[in-house]
């Protein structure tokens, strides 16, 4: 079976290295588990036919003045500063894509997959703001897969996002008829997950973005080392596609703190109004492998970009995100829980003096622990009897019936050999990925939709 992939990579009005990142990623994903695949190369309606308004905005612009003089005259003063470094950044985006895609020979546009038939027999829009209606074109024919050449093809959504956009009711019904013959949908975001629901009737499921498919090693050997590094350590700021003065000031309050510099990979770097006195470089003629690398060696990230996110989940460490939000809420993924301890734990010791805690009982079905050892009758105060000495574990004691043990000695071990706080997060994290890598092929192979090749 020949898959098709269709989503926003290089032919993007906003070059966030992550669009032509996660189309990589997943692809391969399926190669890893056996699948191969094509990414068609596609330009969105709202891209138009042309490379300038991308790679030299600064002449598309001056010719297209507007109504809003004020604002014109802005943009152009932006994108001037960014001429020659524009156009690096806008190649080395398609570099990337040329070096590292299995796609389509022809690049493609709505009209033309009304027209031709590329050859697939199935075909997937995978992630980021595909389903969008926008104010001008609506929803893109070939995001929502409702191109000509389709038509009777196997279709596949993978983590379709709207982004903070809620549709205008009179819309919904042409977003309800492109899916309606879907396969399989998946979004991003449990927000739009209840939105489809409710509107389909059907069950759509919350699943991982590509960016977290694949693992640590797989992105280090990806990452390209840029021409800039830092001599000292550093943190990252990256804001996507608008500003965050809040986020900013973190960030500059941060390495301002910890004497680090500050690196700004932001698309529209004037407007991320860094405070006067940061050590503060802008660095904007890198392609995703580059910001990948940035992504790895910070120290901290701060960003309001949902895939500004995997350098530091992959490493481990945690980055500061502004993040979209929709209605207060912030929009992220749903995550899955770590399992809880399966052994028996107990009720809580009330803080206080003393060597008995009144009606301290084992509610049905136990509870969870916390950090420290679950010792007869210890808590914060008073240590062993004549001792004389205040010491004790904060959490919680072992299972008690109105009263507590006779303490004669020092605290016997933890019936817990591995505290919470010193859980094995690797192995934990390898078990939860794996669970959720697997629920996407689990589900299509598992109906019988596919066969093996």
């Amino acid at each position: 079976m020949k898959l098709g992939i269709i989503s926003i990579n290089s032919h993007t009005k906003v070059l966030n290295p992550a669009s032509p990142l996660h189309s990589y990623v997943f692809q391969q994903f399926l190669k890893k588990n056996g699948y191969d695949s094509t990414i068609i190369d596609y330009k969105p309606v709202y891209y138009g036919s042309s490379d300038v308004a991308v790679r030299e905005p600064l002449l598309w612009r001056a010719q297209r003045p507007g109504e809003d003089l004020k604002k014109h005259a802005e943009d152009l003063r932006r994108w001037s500063l960014l001429y020659e470094d524009r156009k690096v950044r806008f190649d080395k985006f398609k570099e990337f894509v040329d070096t590292h895609y299995v796609q389509t020979d022809k690049c493609y546009n709505s009209k033309l997959l009304d027209e031709e038939d590329p050859g697939f027999d199935c075909y997937l829009c995978v992630t980021d703001i595909i389903w969008k209606d926008n104010p001008v074109n609506g929803f893109d024919k070939g995001y929502t897969l409702a191109s000509k050449c389709m038509d009777g093809k196997k279709k596949i959504a993978y983590t379709a996002s709207r982004g903070a956009q809620k549709y205008h009711p009179e819309r919904e019904q042409m977003l309800l008829e492109r899916v309606a013959d879907f396969d399989f949908i998946s979004v991003r975001e449990t927000s739009f997950k209840e939105y489809l629901e409710e509107l389909l009737d059907k069950e759509v499921p919350v699943l991982c973005d590509p960016i977290f498919l694949m693992g640590k090693d797989f992105y280090e050997d990806l990452a390209k080392q840029p021409d800039y590094v830092p001599e000292k350590d550093f943190v990252v700021i990256y804001l996507a596609m608008n500003q965050n003065n809040k986020l900013v000031k973190l960030a500059s309050d941060y390495a301002e703190k910890h004497g680090l510099e500050l690196i700004e990979l932001s698309e529209y770097p004037d407007d991320a109004n860094i405070p006067e006195g940061t050590h503060h470089k802008v660095i904007y003629d890198i392609g995703p492998d580059e910001w990948l690398w940035y992504l790895f060696h910070s120290k901290i990230n701060f960003t309001n970009s949902f895939h500004g996110r995997p350098g530091h989940r992959l490493r481990r460490r945690r980055p500061e995100a502004g993040g979209l939000r929709e209605g207060g809420r912030r929009l992220r993924p749903e995550r899955a829980r770590v399992p809880r301890d399966p052994r028996p734990q107990t009720a809580p010791h009330r803080r206080g003096t003393g060597g008995t805690v009144e009606g301290a009982v084992r509610p049905p079905g136990g509870g969870a622990h916390r950090r420290g050892g679950t010792h007869p009758g210890h808590r914060r105060g008073e240590g062993p009897q004549g001792s004389g000495t205040a010491g004790c574990h904060r959490g919680r004691g072992a299972e008690t019936q109105n009263e507590d043990p006779p303490r004669t000695g020092p605290h016997p071990p933890s019936p817990h050999p591995v505290p919470r706080k010193h859980i094995n997060r690797k192995e934990t994290d390898l078990k939860l990925g794996t669970r959720m890598r697997s629920v996407f092929l689990f589900r299509i192979i598992c109906s019988g939709r596919f066969t093996a090749p």
